[in-house]
Formats: C-alpha cells, sequence, structure tokens
C-alpha cells in the first residue's frame, strides 16, 4: 500500500542524514572555489589587457615618431647615393668618392636599425600576450565542454 500524497512512507527519516548534508556541502564548497578561481582569473585577464593596452598606445606614439625620423634619413640617404654615382661620374679617383659613399653608407645603416625598430614596435600593437591568454581560455572551453563530470 502506497502512502497517500504528501506523507512521508514509513520508516524513512524526516531529516536528510548526514551524507547527504555532506554531499550538499561538499558541491557548494565547489561551486565557491570554482567561482573564486573565475574571479581571480578574471581579474588577472583584466591586469594584462590593461597593461598590455598602455603598452601598446606607448608604442603607438613612439611608432609615429619613428616614423617621422625615417623620412628624413631616407632623404638624405637618397641624395647621399645621388651626389656619390655623379661624383663618380664627374671624378674618378677614388678619395671624395670614398668620403660621399661612407656617408650614404651611415644613413643606410641608421635606416636598417629603425626599420628593426619599427617591427618591434608594431608586433606589440597586436596584443600578444592578451591573445594568447584568450587562446588559452578558449582550449580550456572547448576541453571543459567535452570532459564528462563525475556525478
Amino acid at each position: 500500500m502506497s502512502p497517500a500524497p504528501g506523507q512521508i512512507p514509513p520508516g524513512t527519516d524526516e531529516a536528510p542524514t548526514d551524507k547527504q548534508a555532506a554531499g550538499v556541502e561538499h558541491e557548494l564548497n565547489a561551486w565557491l572555489s570554482w567561482a573564486q578561481q573565475a574571479a581571480a582569473a578574471g581579474g588577472t585577464f583584466a591586469e594584462l589587457l590593461r597593461t598590455e593596452l598602455r603598452l601598446a598606445i606607448r608604442s603607438a606614439g613612439q611608432l609615429f615618431l619613428l616614423g617621422l625620423l625615417v623620412l628624413p634619413l631616407l632623404l638624405l640617404a637618397w641624395l647621399g647615393t645621388c651626389v656619390a654615382l655623379g661624383w663618380l661620374a664627374y671624378s674618378l679617383s677614388g678619395s671624395v668618392l670614398l668620403g660621399v659613399l661612407a656617408f650614404t653608407a651611415v644613413q643606410l645603416l641608421v635606416l636598417a636599425l629603425l626599420g628593426y625598430q619599427l617591427k618591434t614596435l608594431s608586433g606589440r600593437l597586436r596584443l600578444p600576450a592578451t591573445r594568447q591568454q584568450i587562446d588559452a581560455l578558449m582550449q580550456g572551453a572547448r576541453q571543459d565542454e567535452h570532459t564528462p563530470t563525475d556525478r
């Protein structure tokens, strides 16, 4: 004979057992721990993003200034090359030519150094550490999606 709706069957306790309470408490602690870890990860990610954006903004200013420096150096290198070729045509003695070519070589060396610096600063504008963190987070989320939970 089954008990009436709303009545507790005979032989069962009304209060949950200690084992059930411990299981619920363990589950709540796990959720609390997860929430704390998520908050810490979010805070760390926000700090990373803020720091890298500051670096990118500073690099953008330096990139602009380096761009301004490249223009006159390109002009000087072009003029030096033109002077060297003109002097070569004018005079076959190497003394003056070597002086003008040395001037041009210095300008080209400075241009090469500035080009390297431009490449370095433009790489920072891509926010590489933030992008890597997002990729790792997405990969972890995909793995968690496919991992069965023990319940």
